[in-house]
């Protein structure tokens, strides 16, 4: 009886909370891979809508960029001092325009693309610049960011024509961290400037973090214990840069604020299914009893009836199940029928077919038994010939 109930019991029990723990873990990992994806696929497009964003605001400060450089090239003051080569004159113009248009770097080259005047005055000519300015030569009117006494700067060229081009206008706006503060304002996104991909050039973090940005942008954080995630998700976007250097954006997606609310959720789900879970097993272990104790009552009247007693008593509960009771009745019934084919079995032993009387070993017993007891007895006996 111990072993069929501890058996069925468990068996029960586990049963519905291998069922119960299958739901929910099939609840929790959906949640958790419908979650992911859905995160994934919003910072993706938060992303992609800063690069918009992003190459919206390049293309406004290159309409600037042109207005700003057609003006000085079709200054006639600024074409009296170029064509007379005064270079104080033009340093001059140079210094007034740039102050006037905000511009923070103002060049005058001549067709070679030899630096004449500058605005500051301490950009000077150097084999990075030239190489820069020759390759500007290339690609007029495009905007484009080159490095230039080691600070980078968005730049154009125009020629300075009067009619013919007699030299070319370079007009740029230094890209620093307050531009890049600027762009991680509009997009919400931190802004990195590289150069060949590696080198740092300016960034929206802090510049604390500079010795170890690509550690910082590209690290990993521990959850748990098995799983590791990003710190950032980052996009690098090309830009347009002359010459052999090669400058590049990095877009970088802070994830840790999206992983606490995200975590946040994801340990509720978890508390909800571990407390499913549990009234689960409470629930089992209440549906295995109201099972069980019929049964031993069962197994209690099935072995009354092994010794000849065809007494049955179930306690009669509303928490048994219908086929339970209809399992009751029927033992009680076939202990009626068991007990009452029992005595016409016994009674057909001791009795004579026909006249319902004591049979001949049936007298012989009662004889003897009278023997025992050493009480007088008459024994009265007839034969009926031909009966």
């Amino acid at each position: 009886m111990t072993l069929l109930q501890n058996n069925l019991k468990n068996q029960i029990a586990l049963l519905c909370v291998t069922l119960i723990f299958i739901c929910s873990s099939t609840i929790v990992l959906s949640f958790w891979w419908y979650s992911s994806r859905y995160t994934e696929q919003q910072i993706e497009q938060d992303i992609s809508h800063a690069q918009n964003v992003f190459e919206q605001y390049l293309q406004a400060k290159e309409n600037l960029l042109v207005t700003a450089t057609e003006v000085l090239t079709k200054d006639f003051g600024f074409k009296q001092a170029v064509a007379s080569a005064d270079v104080n004159t033009i340093s001059s113009v140079l210094q007034n325009h740039g102050r006037r248009i905000g511009a923070d770097l103002m060049m005058y080259t001549n067709l070679q693309g030899e630096l004449i005047a500058a605005n500051p005055t301490h950009v000077t000519p150097s084999s990075r610049l030239s190489h820069s300015v020759q390759a500007l030569l290339n690609t007029p009117r495009n905007a484009q960011f080159v490095i230039i006494q080691e600070t980078l700067y968005q730049v154009i060229l125009l020629p300075v024509s009067a009619p013919r081009t007699i030299g070319y206008a370079i007009v740029g706006f230094e890209i620093d961290q307050t531009i890049a503060k600027e762009l991680k304002r509009l997009t919400d996104l931190e802004i990195s400037f590289l150069l060949n991909q590696k080198q740092l050039l300016i960034s929206s973090l802090s510049e604390t973090t500079y010795p170890s940005l690509s550690q910082t942008l590209h690290g990993k954080t521990m959850y748990l214990v098995f799983w590791h995630r990003p710190n950032f998700l980052n996009r690098n976007l090309p830009l347009k840069s002359p010459g052999e250097d090669s400058i590049s954006i990095l877009l970088s997606a802070s994830l840790p604020k999206m992983y606490a609310e995200f975590d946040k959720v994801l340990n509720a789900t978890l508390l909800w299914a571990t407390v499913t879970l549990l009234i689960g097993l409470i629930a089992s272990l209440f549906l295995s009893r109201t099972l069980i104790v019929p049964l031993q009552q069962l197994i209690k009247t099935a072995k009354k009836f092994a010794i000849g007693d065809y007494r049955s008593h179930f306690v009669d509960s509303t928490s048994t199940s219908i086929e339970v009771r209809d399992l009751q009745t029927a033992f009680a019934d076939m202990g009626q029928q068991i007990k009452a084919r029992e005595e016409q079995v016994t009674f057909q032993a001791r009795h004579d077919f026909l006249t319902q009387l004591y049979n001949r070993s049936t007298m012989l017993d009662v004889i003897a038994g009278q023997i025992e007891l050493h009480k007088p007895f008459l024994l009265v006996a007839s034969n009926i010939r031909d009966f």
